[in-house]
């Protein structure tokens, strides 16, 4: 006996063959659809864009002949990204993919790792909402599938999809991507042709409502830093609050709003408390050159010459930038970069490395720039323009792979000058104390077994982290029992109670290497050996001291997108308390010139090892 569907099926021939028909019409519309064109880079890099040490290889692949690898020893951001517009109806978004990781080390926060991601954006190419990611990996691992759903919010118009390293380090690859639309039936759909952001890629402009609640918003979020009136006065905070706030007069673009913003975020004096574009910082944008320039005050130098712009040789004084003076963009991004007590070296050192990041922020982005510039000898100012394409940078960090197990982490012997160098950059090891421990345990051994007398220890850079990492680093330096932390301090206990050396401390005097680049935890290790007298300091102020305000809190501004992070911990070394203005204040002090800078002398070391081999004589 035929079912009812068969008596519908088998009804005539000429029914039959209409309804197989309709089988095969719904079977297609059913069928998923990936949207990401060239998905397992088979196509090499076309319709990928693909930045920093991203690069399609056939080596190591899940499928095909090629694949996504992105490996590097300094953690950035590198990758590829692709973009698609959403098309009408869409309500609904499935993202996948396929990740292979080798020794990845998470960088500095939790999210700094192997990633596969992605970002949806308004009809003018910024972020919407806080996505979070489709897979996350550190170590070693063999291809893995991540794979998660998304609602398409309201306002969403494209989908930006990103397979990168997120400012780590190691070596990633990806294969087999994929990106689905469907509508709100579960109807797969097609995506539109051109992404918004190749169209117009401008800040969008928001209302006065808005950003008035968003103002507010942020304010309110500062009022629960534990130390908001130590470098302004309530009144002058208020009256700050207040003047901001009437500025804001009328609808405007994001940059515009944040600049207004930022002059409050910044007076808190606090390095962890920032206002920030999460979403836009992330993804590439125009860089200035960076890493080609070194400020110096309110002037701009050329350090390397960029392949790009070979005229733009070494030396050489990029003076305008849009018909502007460099010196007017320095000193308003100057005055309004937060950093632990107003520090000016800090400031410096941030200004010089991350000009384009704050040239984005408070400036916003456009397609075409003028840049007016001296060559060395000459007063002759020439004039360019430049499509904000070409300005596009990579990174190359020269490092001595023989002797660093990662690049925040180095050790090396000099037998000739019986010396020891360990260099530190960062004691972010949040979640791999034991990784850091067991590098220090070997360096000490070696020092103490091999009987070098003489230890250099490099803290330029320094960018802080895990206060665990530093105090047992100390350990090793320290000549007598030392208290870390003052009483009070949350979160560490153990650490406010006396610390003894370990069993292989270093018995001798180290000289310790800083520069303006010391920050966070690094500002208190170095507060410590300073107070106690555990080395000689050589080169620069650093960008803190003994006491900073960290354990951030993100608050996510509602209309704008942009995130106020708070910190809400005070965390205080014990020793006396030095201005918290300054940074630790060298005992010799060393500076490079803007001509060792282009030649790459390293003054700072040489003046360190011709002391010892003074000594040694």
């Amino acid at each position: 006996m035929k079912t009812a569907f068969q008596r519908l099926f088998f009804k005539n021939k000429k029914s039959r063959y209409f309804s197989a028909l309709m089988l095969v019409v719904i079977s297609f519309s059913c069928h998923s659809q990936n949207i990401l064109k060239n998905p397992g880079f088979e196509n090499l890099g076309k319709d990928w864009t693909i930045w920093n040490t991203g690069q399609w290889q056939s080596d190591v692949v899940k499928s095909g002949k090629y694949a996504l690898k992105v490996t590097q020893k300094k953690a950035r951001f590198s990758g590829a990204t692709q973009t698609i517009v959403f098309p009408k109806n869409v309500k609904k978004l499935e993202v996948s993919g396929w990740m292979k990781t080798e020794d990845v080390i998470q960088g500095d926060s939790s999210y700094m790792k192997a990633n596969i991601a992605i970002a949806i954006e308004d009809s003018l190419g910024n972020g919407i909402g806080d996505v979070p990611g489709v897979g996350q990996q550190t170590g070693n691992s063999d291809w893995i599938f991540f794979k998660k759903s998304y609602e398409v919010p309201e306002g969403g118009k494209q989908v930006r999809f990103v397979a990168f390293l997120n400012n780590c380090v190691g070596t990633a690859w990806f294969d087999d991507l994929e990106i689905k639309f469907y509508d709100k039936k579960g109807r797969t759909l097609m995506a539109e042709s051109k992404p918004i952001s190749d169209i117009k890629p401008v800040n969008m402009i928001y209302p006065q409502w808005k950003l008035r609640e968003d103002f507010n918003q942020m304010v309110e979020s500062l009022r629960t830093h534990p130390a908001l009136y130590e470098f302004i006065s309530k009144s002058e905070f208020e009256a700050l609050v207040d003047s901001q706030y009437n500025k804001i007069n009328d609808s405007m673009k994001l940059y515009e709003f944040y600049s207004i913003c930022s002059p409050i975020v910044a007076r808190v004096g606090c390095l962890h408390t920032q206002l920030t574009r999460k979403g836009a910082d992330i993804f590439p944008f125009p860089v200035f050159f960076s890493p080609y320039i070194y400020i110096e005050n309110d002037r701009m130098f050329v350090i390397k010459q960029p392949d790009f712009f070979p005229e733009l040789t070494a030396g050489s004084e990029i003076t305008k930038i849009n018909n502007k003076p460099v010196s007017e963009f320095y000193w308003n991004i100057f005055k309004n970069i937060s950093m632990d007590g107003n520090n000016k070296s800090g400031k410096q050192y941030f200004i010089s490395r991350f000009f384009s990041m704050y040239y984005y922020r408070f400036y916003g982005y456009e397609n075409m720039y003028t840049i007016a510039y001296r060559i060395p000898g000459t007063d002759k100012e020439i004039v360019r323009n430049l499509c904000a394409g070409l300005l596009m940078g990579n990174e190359n960090e020269i490092q001595d792979d023989a002797n660093c197990i990662d690049p925040k982490l180095c050790f090396k012997i000099l037998k000739k000058e019986n010396t020891a160098i360990i260099t530190i950059k960062s004691f972010a090891y949040y979640n791999n104390n034991e990784y850091f421990r067991k590098f220090i345990d070997k360096c000490f051994a070696e020092i103490s077994d091999k009987q070098i007398p003489n230890l250099i220890i490099d803290l330029r850079d320094g960018e802080g982290g895990d206060p665990y990492c530093s105090s047992y680093f100390l350990t090793y330096i320290m000549n007598k029992p030392i208290t870390y932390y003052r009483k009070g301090t949350p979160f560490y206990d153990n650490l406010t109670t006396p610390l003894f050396p370990a069993a292989k401390h270093y018995t001798g005097v180290p000289y310790i290497l800083i520069n303006k680049g010391g920050f966070s935890t690094h500002g208190h290790l170095n507060a410590l050996l300073k107070y106690h007298k555990l080395g000689v300091f050589i080169g620069e102020e650093t960008g803190a001291t003994y006491s900073c305000n960290a354990s951030v809190k993100e608050i996510l501004l509602k209309h704008t997108n942009l995130t106020i992070d708070v910190a809400q911990v005070t965390y205080t070394v014990d020793t006396e308390e030095f201005p918290k203005e300054r940074g630790i204040m060298p005992d010799v002090e060393v500076k490079p010139s803007l001509k060792d800078i282009i030649e790459g002398k390293d003054v700072v070391m040489d003046y360190t090892m011709q002391l010892i081999i003074n000594k040694n004589k």
